[in-house]
């Protein structure tokens, strides 16, 4: 193939061979092309010089454990150990080699796994080639307190002596259990078919080990009865529905609080009974039952008790006559509501909303400081403003800044009012007899450059009045 003038001159000859380019000089001996160019920039020395060097380097020999290496990477290879790894510890902890070979050899025998005679990577890697799950191999070797090894070995043993099943129905008659039982379980607590099996087994495993004699009718009652309160129930289900009570709500209590079943639910039966609510002759199981028979929001009730700080009763009461709950009196005057009130005076709902919520004061308050505007004056200086906003705006003062100053450092508005007229005064430049507001207002009345007039001024370390001079004089 005719190799053209422009690739020509890419090309570089170095021990009596050419190549394409630099890059594939330093690619053919195993050098970094990066390295390279900069030992060049560092050195000032050529491109040949520079892949001496680090050839030098590579054929550099490296002796460890009696014995001699060709370079430092082939002794990393022999050890299974990542070059490019070792190098950056090497550099972050600055040690030595030897240092970092042996740390990372001691790292590599606690991750590496022989078993039957290969070596593994790491034991997931190990049981990933045998066709099992590392994550149930560790489990069975957790719960039988069994080494890796141990553990492997016996769950080989285990998994081979174990009789597959076709089908979750002839799996369920081989321990005579029902499969729509176990079918029905699953589902209802959203798990696999193996755990709902197991879950029945160690149930009948349980009854049938632990059995008590009855002392008067010479009977077998498994464990599967629950007695409570001297009355023996088929199961503990059967006295939770008994006592109209959600075996999950007491199995879940037991668990929390680590106490038995019996305890927890005599424990619900208390709270039962604390919780009933009585209203007008009837009984009722609870507040919320009782809500929800007179059809009221149940979350709407508990947020004013919370919010009135009064009882069940009373927020209750209140809710319970829609008329009563958004009425807004004023003035001897009944309202439907509060926003048939603003609507009836031509006043915003929005704005009495936001006073009322950011001032927390009652709905009257707020309305009354919408309803009569001399209350919103504003006086400073023996001057009456309508307002504090009317007051800053006369001034030339950002109303929004005052606030948020105050909302910043916390202080009143008549403080974030002064900082702002103090700045503002400190800001105003007199030329000529004529006060202006800043000194760039009085630069664009005059026609001058605000930004020449101030690179001025840096680069000459004058004042303002001397540049402005300078430029009125041009």
């Amino acid at each position: 193939m005719a190799i053209s003038d422009y690739t020509r001159k890419f090309q570089v000859k170095y021990d009596k061979k050419i190549f394409r380019g630099k890059k594939a000089c330093c690619e053919y001996y195993n050098i970094g092309y990066r390295s390279v160019s900069k030992y060049i920039s560092q050195t000032q020395c050529s491109f040949s010089e520079a892949v001496d060097h680090y050839r030098k380097l590579n054929n550099k020999k490296f002796y460890y454990r009696g014995r001699n290496w060709k370079s430092f990477r082939e002794c990393c290879s022999f050890f299974h150990i990542n070059y490019n790894s070792i190098m950056s510890y090497i550099y972050t902890n600055t040690c030595s080699k030897e240092k970092a070979l042996a740390h990372y050899i001691k790292v590599v025998k606690k991750k590496h796994f022989t078993y039957d005679g290969v070596r593994y990577n790491s034991f997931p890697e190990c049981c990933r080639s045998l066709n099992f799950s590392p994550e149930a191999v560790r489990t069975y070797s957790y719960n039988h307190n069994y080494s890796r090894r141990a553990g492997l070995e016996n769950y080989i043993i285990l998994q081979n002596t174990r009789h597959v099943y076709q089908t979750l129905i002839e799996q369920c008659k081989r321990y005579n259990i029902n499969s729509s039982l176990v079918i029905a379980y699953a589902k209802r607590n959203k798990m696999p078919y193996d755990a709902a099996l197991k879950s029945y087994i160690l149930k009948i495993n349980h009854s049938l080990l632990n059995t008590k004699r009855d002392s008067i009718g010479e009977k077998y009652i498994t464990t599967r009865s629950f007695d409570f309160k001297g009355s023996i129930f088929p199961s503990f289900t059967a006295c939770c529905t008994n006592y109209d009570i959600s075996p999950a709500t007491v199995r879940t209590m037991s668990y929390n609080r680590q106490i038995s079943l019996s305890e927890a639910l005599e424990r619900c039966l208390q709270l039962r009974e604390k919780r009933k609510f009585i209203y007008d002759g009837v009984e009722y199981k609870s507040f919320k039952e009782c809500c929800l028979a007179h059809k009221l929001n149940f979350n709407s009730v508990i947020s004013y008790k919370t919010e009135k700080k009064c009882n069940d009763l009373e927020a209750f009461l209140h809710f319970l006559n829609p008329v009563n709950i958004h009425e807004f009196r004023w003035n001897g005057v009944i309202y439907r509501s509060l926003q048939a009130c603003c609507i009836e005076h031509n006043i915003s709902y929005q704005a009495v909303s936001t006073y009322k919520h950011t001032h927390k004061c009652t709905r009257e308050e707020a309305f009354y400081h919408y309803c009569f505007p001399e209350t919103r004056t504003y006086i400073r200086d023996n001057v009456v403003y309508e307002s504090f906003a009317d007051c800053c705006k006369k001034n030339n003062i950002s109303y929004s800044s005052v606030r948020s100053y105050m909302h910043i450092h916390k202080s009143s508005r008549e403080e974030a009012f002064q900082y702002y007229l103090d700045r503002n005064n400190s800001l105003k430049f007199v030329w000529e007899g004529i006060t202006y507001r800043t000194f760039r207002e009085c630069c664009q009345k005059l026609g001058i450059s605000f930004n020449s007039i101030r690179s001025y001024k840096q680069r000459k370390k004058c004042c303002n009045e001397d540049a402005l001079k300078h430029f009125l004089k041009k």
